[in-house]
């Protein structure tokens, strides 16, 4: 014959108190390891959110660096496109200006030799002499 105890009997008890002991202490151990594992996600998720932070900071930055080069960009767009615009203006007037120089010097030579040749003309296309 077997010895059962019975549900009433002492040594069921103990059964049951040695299960549940054994029961009671996996379960603080599981929470225990899923206290420190919650432990080092929330360090984590706060490192995570300080290099978040940082990076934005950084891009905050870099926009703004870049607003400030655009601008210097069009400032200096703006400079060159008056710089060309006042160096061409001075070298069409030097053009003009050798050009009636040019006129002139001609008219005064004309002038000199019609005296010597007589009749001249004067087309568009330059002088015409004739004796």
């Amino acid at each position: 014959m077997r010895f059962r105890p019975s549900p009433a009997s002492p040594l069921m008890n103990v059964a049951v108190q040695t299960d549940g002991a054994l029961l009671l202490s996996e379960a603080q151990r599981e929470k225990k390891r899923m206290q420190k594992e919650l432990e080092s996600l929330t360090a984590e998720a706060g490192r995570w959110q300080a290099e978040s932070e940082q990076a934005k900071r950084e891009a905050e930055m870099s926009k703004a660096e870049t607003e400030e080069l655009r601008r210097e960009l069009e400032a200096s767009r703006a400079q060159r496109a008056a710089r060309d615009e006042q160096f061409h203006g001075a070298m069409l007037g030097m053009a003009k200006r050798c050009s009636r120089a040019t006129r002139d010097l001609t008219d005064a030579r004309l002038q000199q030799e019609s005296l010597r040749l007589g009749c001249v003309g004067v087309q568009r296309a330059g002088a015409m002499l004739s004796e």
